[in-house]
């Protein structure tokens, strides 16, 4: 399931956006037989660009899709229960990053709620630096090998709590992170909420002026949409699991830099919810 603040379109909004993906697809359609029917003698060189043609026309087909009917998003987290309890465990992975990226995220945990306990869980310690900033805060670091997946799943097994808050290190989470999420788990067939993650570079060469870019539609329209399935995109850090529905499907594939992908695969086989 996925959790994020987006602001709901109206009914003009959503007939607007609608009506421009239909006149895009009607127009791509009818360029695409007119180009089939001019692919020419030089089919050497025409056929693979009509083929790309094809495959960006799919592409736009599956994102008017996504975008076509997103679910209303409630004004109050949902309230949790005996089967999502208030307070959850936090796992914050340290691969390769700063010390100035994990005393950002524990600086940001502070002001949040209904946490019990929060582990550190790095890679062997080759910088003193990431050990100093977490006894700083109280913390030990659990020192564990492999990916930021496997990273988390050691630090999951060390708390031994079922529901398992999820953040990387240089991640700012809101204050209402865990209240905002917890209560999704209040339906039993519900193994991830991921919420949306923003960026605070808006300067790189993948943003667009005016602040417009992927990260945008990703979270306030395909995240949502795909969630009404169940089967919204699990990005790691930013989520909150529950590990017994990560143990039921066998858990992660150690060292896979793919790991995270085939647990959610695995999860949807087995009627899992994300």
């Amino acid at each position: 399931m996925a959790s994020d603040g987006r602001k709901d379109a109206s009914p003009s909004q959503n007939l607007l956006i609608r009506s421009v993906a239909v006149a895009a697809m009607l127009c791509t359609g009818v360029y695409l037989a007119w180009r089939a029917t001019t692919l020419g003698t030089n089919t050497w060189l025409s056929a693979p660009l009509f083929i790309l043609e094809v495959w960006g026309a799919t592409h736009l087909a599956l994102v008017a899709m996504q975008g076509w009917s997103t679910p209303p998003v409630a004004t109050e987290p949902v309230q949790p229960t005996d089967d999502a309890p208030e307070s959850v465990d936090l796992v914050i992975t340290c691969t390769y990053h700063e010390p100035a990226d994990l005393e950002r995220t524990l600086v940001a945990c502070r002001s949040m709620t209904h946490l019990r306990q929060i582990v550190v869980a790095s890679r062997p310690l080759r910088r003193p630096e990431i050990g100093e900033v977490a006894s700083a805060f109280g913390l030990e670091v659990l020192e564990t090998d492999g990916n930021h997946v496997d990273c988390f799943w050691q630090g999951a097994q060390e708390l031994g709590g079922d529901l398992v808050a999820w953040l990387e290190a240089g991640q700012v989470p809101m204050p209402d992170f865990i209240t905002a999420t917890v209560g999704q788990f209040a339906d039993p067939g519900v193994a991830v909420v991921q919420a949306g993650v923003g960026l605070l570079n808006k300067d790189s060469l993948a943003h667009l002026e005016g602040g417009r870019d992927e990260d945008p539609f990703r979270h306030a329209v395909a995240l949502p949409s795909l969630s009404r399935h169940g089967v919204a995109p699990w990005r790691g850090g930013g989520s909150v699991v529950r590990t017994s529905a990560i143990r039921s499907v066998g858990g992660f594939d150690r060292g896979d830099q793919a790991a995270l992908q085939r647990a959610a695969v695995r999860l949807h086989a087995n009627r899992w919810q994300t």
